[in-house]
């Protein structure tokens, strides 16, 4: 199962939301710290009168009052200069500090027994005291700051108290401790999260497609690459449209494909070349081993001469179609090429006491590619053959043909191939395990020649027992000129 990170873009977007995440909030924090318009005891005022409006409840006569909860005990030892006055319905409530609303009602409101009607707003406060500060918390304006004098001044909130009304609650001698630091974050996550949210949406949004856009040079790329294989080893990547810091592993692959294409052939060169030496004194041995006699020894050196310039030759056939591609091949006839190819190896299965019988349904059928690679594939079939097949026995050559395509059967009534090796006899010098002898080179050939044809080679169970091999080749289209090398022999 793919993870999701496996994906490049889930990876850029959590890092970018990350990234966004740390400055947003680092900028909070620094314009908390460092902001005129907000200072840290603003933020432990709402802290303080956040506990004194938890703390108002009634007496048994139903008179509000405020009783200190231990939270705001806890909290009022730590800051010993803490003071705080509530008014409700424009009466100071007792359990209030008397010294603060005393330095409160100079400036002619909420006086020590004051009744004022209705209950003040924050309105009534600006009319009261033409000098309050506003404090600014971002987009949002805060509670009004009450100036004292002589560098005080009191925090006003208005705080709405469940069964008894909206207070207005006046703290002074904040200062701001570790234990304001929820209060903090409960200021600063909504507001954080209000422009993060919008960060978060344009991120996810516009991100995916702008990584997809920026790296479709790329899958172009890799889509060129995957076309490349030993046939097109001579094609490169273009670096054309690709992002400059893609660009240098796109030159990589390249240069990786220019030092495979040159050892590549090379070794198809040497490859060529010692088959081409080696065709000679083949051609010599076999001549020499015609002029003796015709025991059974000399029948086995002439049935191996034979493998041997079979070998020889599906190696030049090899070579000499590297490079080649449809627009080279010519039009065959591939049944007299069967025919051909029949009459050559017939001296060799009647002297093995084997028999070869084609069977065609028709008498001619023309097919695409190139004459020595298509007839050294078959011969090596058809010697297969002759080797596995039992002595007395017959090796069939079935041809049949559909409207694309034509199928060469070469069926012999041997031991056959266990299912499990029937991809691995392909493989070059391919033995099973404890056993010397193998397939060599032959079936490896063979596949990639009729592969190179743009058909296929397969191995098939004969009915009854014995292996099935069957090619597939192109057939021509109507029209093409006929290579006049394929012809047939005199």
């Amino acid at each position: 199962m793919k993870r999701l990170t496996d994906s490049l873009a889930p990876r850029l977007i959590v890092a970018v939301l990350a990234t966004q995440l740390i400055v947003i909030t680092g900028l909070m924090l620094f314009w908390m710290v460092f902001s005129h318009s907000v200072s840290h005891d603003d933020l432990s005022a709402a802290t303080s009168q956040r506990r004194v409006a938890e703390s108002i409840t009634l007496d048994p006569a139903g008179a509000p009052r405020i009783e200190p909860s231990s939270a705001l005990r806890a909290y009022q030892a730590r800051r010993p200069q803490l003071a705080y006055a509530v008014y409700l319905d424009g009466r100071l409530v007792p359990g209030s500090s008397q010294q603060l609303a005393h330095a409160i009602s100079p400036r002619g409101w909420a006086a020590p027994g004051a009744n004022l009607e209705p209950a003040p707003t924050l309105a009534d406060l600006y009319r009261h005291f033409p000098d309050l500060q506003c404090v600014q918390l971002l987009a949002e304006c805060g509670d009004p700051v009450i100036a004292l004098g002589e560098g005080q001044h009191a925090n006003v909130s208005m705080f709405p108290v469940h069964g008894i009304g909206t207070a207005v609650v006046v703290t002074s001698g904040n200062r701001l401790g570790l234990d304001d630091l929820p209060t903090a974050l409960r200021t600063l996550i909504p507001r954080v999260m209000k422009l993060f949210g919008s960060a978060v949406l344009a991120t996810v949004l516009v991100l995916p497609l702008m990584l997809r856009r920026a790296l479709q040079p790329l899958t172009r790329a890799a889509n060129a690459a995957s076309g490349i294989g030993l046939e097109t080893l001579d094609q490169r990547l273009s670096p054309d449209g690709v992002p400059k810091e893609i660009q240098p592993f796109v030159t990589a692959i390249n240069q990786l494909l220019e030092r495979l294409e040159r050892g590549v052939s090379r070794q198809q060169l040497f490859v060529a070349n010692a088959a081409h030496e080696l065709r000679t004194p083949v051609a010599i041995l076999c001549a020499r081993l015609d002029s003796l006699g015709d025991s059974p020894a000399t029948r086995d050196l002439r049935r191996d001469a034979t493998r041997l310039g079979l070998m020889v030759d599906q190696l030049l056939a090899a070579f000499r179609m590297q490079g080649q591609t449809p627009a080279d091949w010519r039009a065959l006839d591939l049944v007299q090429q069967l025919r051909d190819l029949i009459s050559d190896m017939a001296p060799l299965a009647l002297r093995s006491g084997r028999a070869i019988a084609l069977e065609a349904a028709s008498p001619s059928e023309m097919v695409l590619g190139q004459a020595d690679g298509l007839r050294s594939a078959l011969a090596n079939l058809l010697d297969n053959a002759l080797r596995a097949e039992p002595a007395g026995g017959t090796v069939i050559v079935r041809m049949e043909a559909s409207t694309s395509s034509v199928t060469v059967d070469v069926v012999d009534h041997g031991p056959g191939v266990e299912e499990s090796d029937r991809e691995n006899i392909f493989e070059p010098f391919w033995r099973r395990e404890g056993q010397w002898s193998g397939t060599g080179l032959g079936l490896a050939i063979a596949r990639r020649i009729s592969e190179g044809h743009g058909g296929s080679l397969q191995h098939l169970p004969t009915e009854g027992g014995g292996a099935t091999f069957r090619m597939r080749v192109r057939r021509a289209p109507a029209g093409r000129s006929i290579d006049p090398s394929a012809c047939c022999k005199d």
